[in-house]
């Protein structure tokens, strides 16, 4: 397999379920030239060869985060977003449910989730008290992740403010690298929709269903196609035009 061919293939499959498996099967794929081309002992994912939207984000102590105007860019992804996964609250950054969809309607969590630290809401998740978080929804997986790539500390808030940073570093950082992708390169917008899917049940995918539809978490998707591609093309116009934002 050529460099070319396998860089049209990790562009396509990374970040999507079972990329694990690809990424080894990729590497094993590798001559001894290809691996010294490649830098970094062979191992694809570190290499500079990759986009910065394929590469893992800066990460660790320093690392600053999404700034300002991107966040603000990418305001009609994250109302789409915090509509459809954190209704049925007075505040969608006080959403939460303990693993199923809805299962907390109703129950404001005592003094705000807002008026949490980090590491709290992390132990309340470890303890099994909460699963889902705030307007996006954050599993204790996820929050774990992007919690470095949003420049957060355990003693900063789950605020809204942090909610919305923790948000658009999924949309920008590699998470879901096809989404980043086309946010940040206007490339396959097919693509970038999948992506939004797999990362939230409630959005649609590019045929218009939710991939985890009928799922033991009752995740049913209801936002409709065309909200999702508005606001995708909308966060991207403001993401690449500052005046905009």
């Amino acid at each position: 397999m050529t460099l070319s061919l396998m860089r049209y293939a990790i562009h396509t499959v990374a970040g999507h379920p079972g990329h694990e498996k690809f990424w080894r099967s990729v590497e094993e794929m590798l001559t001894p030239e290809q691996r010294q081309r490649l830098g970094n002992g062979g191992d694809i994912r570190e290499s500079t060869w990759l986009t910065p939207a394929i590469r893992p984000a800066a990460q660790g102590p320093g690392a600053q985060g999404p700034g300002e105007r991107e966040i603000v860019a990418c305001r009609p992804l994250l109302d789409l977003i915090y509509r459809h996964e954190a209704g049925g609250f007075a505040s969608p950054y006080e959403a939460y449910n303990r693993g199923s969809a809805g299962d907390s309607l109703g129950k404001p969590w005592p003094g705000g989730l807002q008026n949490l630290t980090i590491a709290e809401i992390k132990a309340l998740q470890q303890a099994g008290k909460l699963f889902a978080v705030g307007a996006p929804q954050m599993v204790p997986s996820t929050l774990l992740e992007q919690q470095p790539r949003a420049g957060l500390s355990d003693a900063d808030l789950f605020s809204a403010a942090n909610q919305d940073r923790l948000t658009t570093a999924i949309l920008l950082q590699g998470k879901r690298p096809m989404l980043a992708r086309f946010l940040l390169h206007g490339t396959n917008q097919a693509a970038a929709i999948d992506d939004l899917a797999f990362e939230w049940a409630s959005l649609p995918n590019s045929q218009g269903k939710g991939w985890y539809d009928g799922d033991n978490g009752g995740n049913k998707a209801h936002g409709s196609l065309a909200a999702v591609i508005g606001a995708l093309q909308a966060s991207r116009a403001r993401l690449i035009s500052p005046a905009k934002a």
